[in-house]
């Protein structure tokens, strides 16, 4: 378990309009679905990083790590803020969730089993902010 002295707090407002926030809730470390959403994640850092794209990862009631980009190796959360994340989305501790929070810090998308990346890319690319900045690096 982390200590205090390496540990953040989950502050979701400081990412409102700087970042989109995927928070993916598992019940444990080694469950099974929490593998196979984050191999899936992985292979799309770039996708991540042009959607400005952050990861909260939550793993039973009181552990977790927030990730600049997936597959890194991220900061642990302090226990309360993987318990107030938990809280926050009203995931039971023993549920899988994967929640998508756009840049307003509002709930785009939630799902209860791995979310594809196209999927994910999708949603975040059919809303107006996003098709904005997109029509911006098209210089139109």
């Amino acid at each position: 378990m982390a200590t205090p002295s390496d540990s953040i707090h989950a502050d979701l407002s400081q990412h409102e309009w700087e970042h989109r926030l995927l928070i993916v809730l598992a019940p444990e470390a080694n469950h099974e679905t929490l593998p196979r959403q984050r191999d899936v994640l992985a292979r799309h850092v770039d996708g991540f990083a042009e959607r400005k794209l952050r990861i909260y990862t939550v793993t039973g009631r009181d552990a977790g790590r927030f990730q600049k980009e997936p597959g890194g190796d991220g900061m642990p959360l302090t226990e309360g803020s993987a318990r107030e994340l938990r809280d926050r989305f009203d995931v039971a501790p023993d549920a899988f969730a994967v929640i998508l929070l756009g840049l307003d810090g509002t709930e785009k998308r939630r799902e209860t089993d791995p979310l594809s990346v196209d999927d994910l890319f999708r949603t975040i690319d059919a809303m107006p902010l996003r098709r904005a900045e997109m029509q911006r690096e098209d210089g139109g």
